[in-house]
């Protein structure tokens, strides 16, 4: 299944490839470019370039050639521990022994059940 996706990822790669081909792509002269995850060299007329023809990893460049960007990492929130009488505010997450807890309700804190090593209780 794994072998099917990469070969149908590459693929579309190819067809996208076909849309912009620098090979037929008026450019300047000798000037040396990125091409998707390949170099092209445009040719001494200025008429198409030859580029290295590597497949591109999936999910690394958008469909416009331009190479994708991560998304910002999520910002760590501070995450405080759930008070000993329960009380807690609704939609807030707390932390209790070694489980996570998010209050559902006023003073009702909903919290996973992992089995916590003694030092954590």
């Amino acid at each position: 299944m794994m072998y099917k996706l990469i070969i149908f990822a590459v693929a579309i790669t190819a067809i996208a490839a076909a849309n912009h081909d620098p090979s037929t792509t008026k450019c300047e002269p000798k000037k040396i470019f990125s091409y998707y995850c390949n170099q092209c060299v445009c040719n001494a007329d200025g008429e198409g370039a030859a580029c290295t023809r590597q497949a591109c990893p999936p999910g690394l460049f958008n469909e416009d050639g331009s190479m994708r960007v991560p998304p910002a990492p999520r910002e760590k929130r501070e995450i405080s521990e759930l008070p000993a009488d329960g009380s807690c505010v609704v939609g807030r997450q707390y932390t209790s022994a070694c489980n996570t807890c998010r209050c559902i309700r006023d003073n009702v804190p909903i919290c996973t059940l992992k089995a916590c090593p003694p030092e954590l209780r």
